[in-house]
């Protein structure tokens, strides 16, 4: 059985003066390992959302920071196992983690209270349409509602 996690992705917006960074937290669900559809699908299932969150951040909250031009880079990736108790908390904020690289590739990070990179990081969950944004501060609210 193929036990349910939280996925986080690790995202560098940066323009000509700035950099901004975004951490995604998603969940992806349980499947059963004999069958590579339902882990095929729990795979997309996560992916999307985290691309769905990333979307509407930069659509409705990185234009409020910034108005530059920015590239996206993904600098890492990280499950429930490689990341500090902190960043299980409430998103629609802006935090401090650490990042170290966990192995040769690169693309996989821990992320924790200390470590060898510091980054301030504007977390977004699946979980955050569930409470009152009023409680968040106009600043992050949407200009417009979603499609």
């Amino acid at each position: 059985m193929g036990i349910s996690y939280r996925g986080f992705f690790l995202h560098r917006y940066r323009g000509k003066t700035c950099a901004h960074d975004l951490l995604l937290r998603v969940s992806f669900p349980a499947y059963s390992n004999a069958d590579q559809g339902a882990e095929d699908a729990a795979w997309a299932f996560g992916e999307s959302a985290a691309d769905h969150l990333r979307t509407w951040w930069e659509r409705y909250v990185l234009p409020r920071m910034c108005g530059a031009e920015h590239e996206r880079e993904l600098l890492g990736e990280a499950s429930d196992e490689d990341v500090d108790g902190a960043l299980l908390g409430p998103g629609l904020r802006e935090i401090e983690v650490w990042v170290s690289p966990l192995g040769d590739s690169g693309r996989y990070v821990t992320l924790a209270s200390t470590g060898v990179t510091r980054h301030v990081v504007y977390l977004l969950t699946d979980e955050d349409g569930q409470g009152d944004l009023s409680a968040r501060g106009s600043r992050h609210r949407p200009r417009d509602p979603l499609p």
